[in-house]
């Protein structure tokens, strides 16, 4: 199958403008005059010889180096077409074997899931599924083949690959999640919440 490939964030403008807000806020400048006013209330509120150790670590850091542009530069590239970062391929016969599950997941087949690891979409807006795959593959095991990543992938240093690595399926439970209509079913008492929070 081809390479999945996102398409431009929809709010790609309002990603460049945080971006934006982020770098103007964390300018060099502001943040030497916040490392120098930090330091200040560390020499009033510690014994002398405590704070010189203090002062002699914040003078490691240097203000003036602090660029946060390449966070803007980022940002601009959400207006383009990426290639998504292959994440997991999941057997869902191994999923089977493993114990009971959901009877609504297929017996057969494999979840392939992508993900845009350069701007690491959260989940909580709406526009973020642009930065997602997940494909459900019916290819029979003797006609797969190992594909090779776009070369556009590593085009970043931020999207260099994962170095394979296999997992272990384990049967197990899991509460249902916290808020939802089943947890709210459960009727858990609040103190109970209160230690799952």
């Amino acid at each position: 199958m081809p390479w999945p490939w996102r398409p431009p964030y929809p709010d790609h403008e309002v990603r460049v403008a945080a971006a934006q807000a982020g770098a103007d806020l964390f300018n060099a400048q502001d943040m030497a005059a916040a490392q120098s006013e930090t330091l200040e209330g560390f020499r009033k509120s510690l014994p002398s010889d405590e704070f010189e150790a203090v002062a002699a670590e914040s003078a490691k850091i240097d203000c003036s180096s602090f660029d946060f542009d390449f966070l803007v530069e980022d940002a601009r590239r959400t207006a383009a077409p990426a290639p998504l970062q292959f994440i997991a391929q999941i057997d869902l016969a191994d999923i089977w074997a493993t114990g009971p599950v959901d009877p609504d997941i297929p017996r057969e087949g494999r979840l392939l899931l992508f993900y845009d690891t350069n701007h690491r979409p959260g989940g909580d807006r709406p526009a973020d599924i642009t930065g997602a795959r997940l494909m459900y593959d019916l290819t029979p095991v003797s006609s797969l083949r190992r594909a090779s990543p776009p070369a556009e992938l590593s085009a970043h240093k931020r999207t260099a690959g994962f170095r394979p690595l296999r997992c272990v399926l384990h049967a197990g439970m899991w509460p249902p999640c916290f808020g939802s209509p089943e947890w709210n079913a459960c009727e858990i008492k609040a103190r109970a919440e209160k230690a799952v929070e």
